[in-house]
């Protein structure tokens, strides 16, 4: 899949793979805003699911957890429904990498929260996405 765009008065068109659209999409996980940064990551899950997920998963699932601890861990749940869309294996053993480094209670705790988000069942869960 391919899209092409207008760019500027000349009408030449440009096209833009979805590698590049999910690169650009992946830039705004570390966006100021929260809603940027939970619309970031479930634009991924549908970008992913059109692409070779081998090349990208790892890293998009790193950046998810890194945008996910920020501003306190407003976005734990949020983002923890979403690693669980794209991967819960993988996301899981991250996230259980990452629980034994870190310091401070408060990160742990969101830690926890995602890993909550991403292994209770969906329909036992009183949060949607």
């Amino acid at each position: 899949m391919e899209l092409s765009t207008n760019l500027g008065q000349n009408n030449t068109a440009e096209t833009v793979s979805p590698e590049e659209i999910l690169k650009h999409v992946q830039t705004r996980l570390q966006d100021p805003a929260n809603g940027v940064r939970l619309a970031a990551a479930k634009g991924l899950t549908s970008l992913l699911s059109q692409l070779d997920k081998g090349l990208f998963e790892d890293i998009i699932i790193e950046n998810i957890i890194a945008a996910a601890r920020s501003d306190n861990g407003a976005q734990a749940r949020e983002m923890g429904r979403v690693l669980r869309k794209i991967n819960i294996e993988t996301s899981t053993n991250s996230l259980l990498e990452q629980l034994d480094t870190l310091q401070s209670s408060s990160e742990r705790r969101f830690v926890i929260e995602l890993l909550e988000e991403i292994l209770v069942p969906e329909q036992s869960n009183s949060h949607s996405v």
